[in-house]
């Protein structure tokens, strides 16, 4: 017997689709019986949104939700498609963490695995060409596995454990969930399962790409004109008749 899953596809990448992908991924929790839910976020409004909007009913009455962020304090553009966009830091504000361990959704702040460490130099490892590999299903699918494997680091999760990630724009089903050091393991490795729902154009994460450039439109062909054809002088045309004899004149 095979399982049958749907993913939900969202016109772009984003913030615009948090409402929208949390409450797919609650819902893929509820129909499957997980009660995990991990959450990566930059500010908190993802899963303030799930603990205020739907732990509260009933049918999530069992689901626990956890938030992982990144490092506190870490600069970064609040639009990274603007380069001139205002700085702003990451983490979790003190009064939205104070507000989520009080519904009871903890925060887990951490160095991201795949972010390598760097060494005054450069920056280029391994775990960033994972990363960068992740990114051909769009800039969210590997922020949902980091926040996993921070997740099981920090002990909030259980190693093993069958659990729903998610992102603003992302959701997935990981069906063995693992700690960093076991990421790829052949034996306790994580596990992936089915997408719940992705963005179908990246135009955040791959904005540069090819496909996301505007057309160009090729000129039209240039019409060709037929040569005109030679005009003929208009007017009279005086028609001279034979030239008139002359005659001589005789001297009497």
């Amino acid at each position: 017997m095979t399982d049958r899953h749907q993913t939900q596809y969202f016109t772009g990448e984003g913030r615009t689709h948090m409402r929208d992908c949390m409450h797919a991924a609650v819902e893929t929790c509820h129909q499957l019986g997980i009660d995990r839910l991990v959450i990566f976020t930059g500010n908190g409004d993802g899963p303030h949104y799930v603990a205020r909007e739907h732990l509260k009913l009933e049918r999530y009455k069992n689901l626990r939700v956890v938030a992982v962020t990144p490092p506190a304090g870490r600069p970064y553009r609040s639009d990274i498609t603007n380069p001139e966009s205002p700085m702003i830091r990451a983490g979790v504000p003190t009064p939205m963490r104070d507000e989520l361990r009080g519904l009871g959704v903890p925060v887990v702040s951490a160095h991201l695995p795949f972010k390598e460490m760097y060494n005054g130099t450069e920056r280029r490892s391994e775990w960033t060409r994972v990363n960068e590999s992740f990114g051909i299903f769009g800039g969210g699918v590997a922020y949902c596995i980091q926040a996993v494997l921070v997740a099981c680091d920090a002990g909030e999760l259980e190693h093993g454990a069958r659990v729903v990630a998610a992102t603003a724009d992302t959701a997935i089903v990981i069906e063995y969930a693992c700690r960093t050091e076991s990421f790829l393991s052949p034996l306790e490795g994580m596990l992936v399962g089915h997408i719940i729902c992705r963005p179908a154009h990246y135009d955040i994460s791959k904005r540069l790409h090819e496909r996301n450039k505007p057309p160009v439109h090729a000129p039209a062909p240039r019409r060709l004109e037929a040569p005109e054809a030679p005009r003929l002088a208009t007017g009279t045309v005086e028609v001279l008749g034979e030239p008139k004899k002359r005659t001589r004149r005789t001297k009497k």
